[in-house]
């Protein structure tokens, strides 16, 4: 009977926390390629920053637009770099943020493109 009881509560603890280990379909994933000064967020910090620094005024941003809960992934170096000094040319890296689903249709109106 007690081989049971472990067998029954080792089972219950891999079967409750297996959604842990799943990505979380209530959550999408968006990209932003980054400009050399046109980014919105550089409103908060005009000067920019390591890539941490980015992250918090990106999330202070988006948190300005309504959108609560966001998280930044990752920066790659991806996307199409300009050869140009504008502001709004782009720099070659994307920045992935991760926000509650609900929010997909406001992020498509800030600019962000869904991965």
């Amino acid at each position: 009977m007690g081989k049971l009881k472990i067998f029954l509560l080792l089972f219950t603890f891999v079967f409750v926390f297996q959604s842990c280990l799943e990505g979380n379909e209530n959550r999408k994933e968006f990209y932003w390629n980054q400009t050399g000064c046109a980014d919105p967020w550089l409103a908060i910090n005009p000067e920019g920053g390591s890539e941490n620094q980015i992250s918090k005024d990106l999330v202070n941003y988006l948190q300005t637009e309504g959108i609560r809960n966001a998280r930044v992934l990752k920066f790659k170096s991806e996307a199409p770099t300009a050869v140009c000094l504008a502001c709004t040319c782009t720099t070659g890296v994307r920045i992935y943020v991760e926000v509650p689903a609900q929010f997909s249709s406001k992020m498509i109106d800030l600019g962000f493109v869904e991965a």
